[in-house]
């Protein structure tokens, strides 16, 4: 007995057997049904990540929380955690960027990073496991502007990694003023930590739902590929 032959692309190599193995990959789910009826079987993709799916063909990772005509005044030792979705396929963020429409004043203590949790954001606070964090900055200090962490990251994500950009300044004055999220109904895709340690040092982070605001509550933190 024969059997057709397959082929990916109309080109390369033939393979010629009695069956074929469908494998699941990150985020799909295929399920087969036999239909006796009409002699054939029936195969189902579906894409199964949820939450916010990151594409990263752009470059650009950002929150699917609106964004705010109005600013956000950062607390000192505040952590700030945006969800920026769920990655389909492993990559390697390397910045996380803010936009600083009022400098800080005094001696610059800050950090950034990205984060991890186990699941999509579902109302309720998470914890949060650092991927990768640094301390060396732009400077806050000098002027407005478009800022995020000096040196370019390194750390691969892995497929399925629910993913969230970290910001937390301890300026010695003044924290800087931020573009601005609207709230997200409390839904939990922005996470805050009052009173929070260095970024850079702890390896998770409990994060809680902010209060409910109408208006601007949280800077709007972006990342890139």
């Amino acid at each position: 007995m024969s059997f057709p032959a397959h082929r990916k692309n109309s080109t390369g190599s033939e393979y010629d057997r009695r069956r074929i193995n469908w494998i699941e990959g990150d985020g799909l789910s295929i399920t087969l049904g036999d239909d006796s009826t009409d002699e054939e079987v029936d195969v189902t993709i579906a894409l199964t990540a949820a939450g916010g799916d990151l594409t990263v063909g752009n470059g650009v990772l950002k929150s699917p929380v609106c964004t705010s005509s109005g600013t956000f005044l950062g607390i000192s030792a505040t952590a700030y955690f945006v969800y920026l979705g769920q990655a389909r396929v492993a990559f390697t963020p390397t910045f996380v960027k803010f936009h600083v429409t009022t400098k800080a004043t005094g001696a610059q203590t800050a950090e950034c990073g990205f984060f991890s949790t186990p699941a999509a954001p579902n109302g309720s606070g998470q914890t949060l496991t650092k991927l990768i964090a640094s301390g060396s900055l732009d400077n806050l200090t000098s002027s407005a502007g478009v800022f995020g962490n000096a040196s370019a990251f390194a750390t691969s994500v892995a497929a399925g990694t629910h993913l969230w950009a970290g910001l937390r300044t301890a300026v010695a004055s003044a924290q800087p003023t931020y573009a601005g999220l609207l709230g997200d109904m409390a839904l939990g895709s922005i996470l805050e930590l009052v009173s929070a340690g260095a970024l850079t040092g702890s390896s998770s982070f409990v994060g809680s739902i902010p209060t409910l605001s109408a208006s601007t509550n949280f800077p709007d933190l972006r990342g890139l590929k």
